[in-house]
């Protein structure tokens, strides 16, 4: 499971690409506190995977947003 922390650190747009890319791998509609309860290992799978699909605009911000998750899970 995913530390609330976590999640709670994220700004609004990083929020809305990772919650983008969970609903488009799971073709589910998850709710943001749903993402709670992703296992880590579902979860880091599916941040390594879409680093290479997220839209070039919006690649900058990806990164910076894996760059806080890495973060604030060796914090934990």
């Amino acid at each position: 499971m995913i530390h609330s922390d976590i999640l709670n650190s994220l700004k609004e747009s990083e929020r809305e690409i990772l919650l983008a890319c969970v609903n488009h791998f799971s073709n589910k509609e998850y709710d943001y506190p749903d993402l709670r309860f992703l296992r880590r290992k579902v979860f880091k799978h599916i941040l390594q995977s879409y680093y290479n699909i997220v839209n070039k605009e919006y690649k900058s911000e990806y990164k910076q947003m894996v760059d806080n998750i890495n973060k604030t899970f060796k914090s934990l």
